[in-house]
């Protein structure tokens, strides 16, 4: 499995039978299905036109991948299994907000958006935190200061998952 950034508010996650994109940019090739995080503008995306939209809540099964999309207060966020990876794609302040509400997962990919303490991620990730967004190195500057990794994407299995919770700048 296989979670990269695209642009500062794009990414794409792939597994073994899928791939998704995150806020498609004009940097985006082909995926199976596209998810909206975050105040986004569908006219100003590109999305395939082969790929399958989510854009509201419900339960999903899309290329063989299971998700659910959850909406809170009007944030979308996403649990996704892919490759027995499990998921949770949030916007910060949806994760500020509801983080006492939320089952663990195994990934937690925070979008960055607004300069707010994102170090809650690591209350629900059992393994990994990805910051990403237009204001993911200045609040992790801010607020992580040290411990976090940079890197472009992040590729793990199941069996590789760390067992202490790693934090990753994707840039």
């Amino acid at each position: 499995m296989e979670i990269a950034l695209l642009s500062s508010s794009s990414l794409r996650l792939k597994g073994k039978q899928a791939t998704f994109v995150v806020n498609p940019s004009e940097k985006t090739t082909s995926y199976t299905g596209a998810l909206l995080l975050g105040n986004v503008a569908i006219e100003k995306l590109r999305i395939d036109p082969n790929a399958t939209l989510i854009e509201g809540p419900g339960d999903y099964e899309i290329g063989g991948i299971k998700f659910s999309a959850t909406r809170f207060d009007t944030e979308l966020m996403y649990s996704i299994v892919i490759d027995d990876v499990s998921i949770l794609l949030i916007e910060s302040k949806t994760l500020t907000k509801a983080h006492q509400k939320m089952q663990d997962h195994d990934i937690v990919v925070v979008y960055l958006t607004t300069n707010e303490d994102p170090s809650v991620a690591a209350n629900v990730a059992n393994s990994v935190v990805l910051y990403f967004g237009t204001h993911a190195k200045e609040a992790i500057t801010q607020f992580i200061k040290e411990g976090v990794q940079e890197m472009n994407k992040y590729v793990i299995t199941k069996d590789k998952l760390p067992t202490e919770v790693v934090q990753t700048l994707l840039v």
